[in-house]
């Protein structure tokens, strides 16, 4: 007789796993589907940030920076470094464009607070308190003609930049709209600094910035 008993209850207990068999599949599955959904959340999280504080991608429209950047190039634009300091001489960066911030420009900054610029027969004179005198910037950067074509003749012309703005040109003089025809951009325009060439494959390198 407790023969039967045992066998009987090992039946009944075999058809209780059986019929919680699924309910078990069906939570584990929804936990997976749950854990899941918070792993692609802060994935999603941690790349919002990444672009929105550390690095933004940006493409090349226009050939106002060649050599330097080229039509249609593709960019990643470090935005920590100018957290840490303020932008520099030489700094190639990217800005909304004063004159309609929902346009995004990129340049090379080449003065900075307390300098004069000075642009005369293809030269960029720089004048500060370190520099009473003037300097002359050496833009190895530069094309011949863009070189020899600063403003286009032999006229000077000059701007004073003040605290808390910076003086932009592009790299291409002849072919670029910037500080000589609408002046200085406010630092608070300044989304970052040109950090990596990403496309095309050719290009594909460490964006190098001037030092003067």
């Amino acid at each position: 007789m407790p023969d039967f008993i045992e066998k009987d209850t090992e039946v009944e207990e075999d058809s209780v796993n059986k019929k919680s068999q699924p309910k078990i599949i069906m939570l584990n599955f929804l936990k997976f589907i749950f854990e899941l959904f918070k792993l692609v959340l802060i994935v999603i999280v941690l790349a919002a940030a990444i672009r929105y504080f550390l690095i933004s991608p940006y493409q090349v429209d226009g050939s106002s920076m060649t050599p330097t950047l080229t039509d249609k190039d593709y960019l990643l634009v470090e935005k920590v470094n100018f957290i840490f300091r303020n932008p520099s001489r030489g700094d190639i960066v990217v800005f909304r464009y004063p004159l309609n911030t929902t346009i995004n420009y990129v340049k090379r900054i080449i003065g900075v607070a307390g300098d004069k610029i000075t642009i005369k027969d293809g030269n960029i004179t720089v004048s500060n308190s370190q520099y009473p005198s003037g300097v002359v910037l050496q833009e190895n950067y530069l094309s011949t003609s863009s070189k020899t074509s600063v403003m286009g003749d032999s006229s000077e012309k000059s701007w004073v930049v003040s605290e808390g703005e910076f003086f932009v040109l592009g790299d291409n003089r002849e072919h670029s709209d910037d500080s000589r025809s609408w002046g200085i951009v406010p630092k608070e325009n300044i989304l970052g600094k040109v950090w990596l060439e990403v496309y095309p494959r050719e290009h594909f390198g460490i964006v190098e910035h001037a030092t003067y």
